[in-house]
């Protein structure tokens, strides 16, 4: 920690300019330019600046896999119902751990790691390795941490390095966020409107037939992957899963579908005015039948409520709704199937 405090500044800003510029040109296999602690000299020197007599590539390279592939739940830590944000954290964690520049150069378990997360942070990975235990071969894709995750990672790195968690990539001091991301957009989870009322207003607004209505309301309150978006007519096609090993592609419209990332603590949601419907995506959930606590939801139909607290593991959500002609409000859970974030 010393001898990173004394680290002059400037040279630190020119040493990380560099690093980035290694990470644009790694677009496929990024590689990090770093000098382990174990081969450093002797010789007084900003310990993050390396000479070209010394540079040791640490290459963080992400292959295919094969057909069978070992199970990256065990490799990350996480269990096979963790949320996407569970997974990312669970990443940073090992591959701040595991850097070869921490681990004496070691990298299999790094590279282990990398692959792991390729695996799960790919909604139809995942679910093929859910399904089969196998994911196809072929290209990655790029492969990888995308480039913010790749930053986080160094920033994770430097922080335990003793540089403050808070310094900013491009001398700026500040922490650079990735722009959101559009909805909807093909490879994101997506969940169908339960009321399929809800669902055949959306189809008449995209244009659509009734020849299929049919077809869009046996998949109500489920979670799909959006594969292919249409701007033109605002519709969306939806990959659900039919069967384990089958799935099917529908076409619905946009305002029939939202996004699973809306629905947050504090937020506002509407409930699904079909009470049949409601009651459906509860059982669906998991949620016992309870008399009372379904004559409470059958009350709120409709309604907009305030997001008390999320489980993703049975899918359900904690709403505080209130009554305004009684005066009074409820707290119930819901299934997250029957709810649809207010924006």
């Amino acid at each position: 920690r010393a001898s990173c405090e004394s680290l002059e500044r400037g040279e630190l800003r020119r040493f990380v300019a560099s690093f980035m510029k290694l990470l644009a040109l790694g677009a496929v296999a990024p590689v990090l330019w770093l000098t382990p602690a174990s081969r450093r000299s002797a010789t007084p020197r900003a310990p993050w600046a390396c000479s070209s007599s010394r540079q040791s590539a640490v290459s963080m390279q992400f292959r295919a896999p094969g057909t069978e592939v070992p199970n990256p739940y065990a490799a990350l830590g996480v269990s096979p119902d963790a949320s996407a944000d569970e997974i990312k954290k669970a990443f940073r964690k090992k591959a701040t751990a595991l850097h070869p520049d921490r681990n004496n150069g070691g990298d299999e378990e790094f590279q282990a790691v990398g692959q792991a997360y390729e695996i799960l942070k790919d909604p139809e990975k995942r679910r093929e390795f859910d399904l089969t235990g196998t994911v196809g071969g072929g290209g990655m894709g790029g492969g990888g941490p995308s480039q913010a995750e790749k930053e986080a990672i160094f920033r994770e790195f430097m922080r335990q390095n003793g540089f403050g968690a808070d310094f900013g990539f491009g001398g700026q001091g500040q922490q650079q966020r990735p722009a959101k991301k559009p909805f909807p957009r093909p490879g994101v989870d997506c969940w169908i409107a339960a009321d399929v009322a809800e669902i055949s207003r959306a189809s008449r607004a995209s244009m659509f037939s009734t020849d299929k209505d049919e077809i869009r309301a046996r998949f109500a309150g489920t979670l799909g992957v959006v594969s292919a978006v249409d701007s033109r007519d605002r519709s969306v096609k939806v990959r659900v899963m039919v069967s384990p090993g089958r799935a099917a592609e529908i076409w619905y419209g946009s305002d029939a579908i939202w996004d699973p990332a809306a629905l947050a603590e504090g937020g506002q949601v509407r409930v699904c005015r079909d009470a049949a419907a409601l009651h459906r995506s509860s059982r669906a959930a998991g949620l016992a039948i309870d008399l009372d606590k379904d004559s409470v939801r059958e009350r709120c139909a409709g309604k907009t409520g305030t997001v008390q607290a999320v489980d993703t593991g049975d899918q359900t959500a904690k709403l505080r709704v209130v009554d305004r002609q009684a005066g009074t409000a409820v707290i119930c859970w819901f299934a997250i199937a029957s709810l649809v974030p207010v924006v």
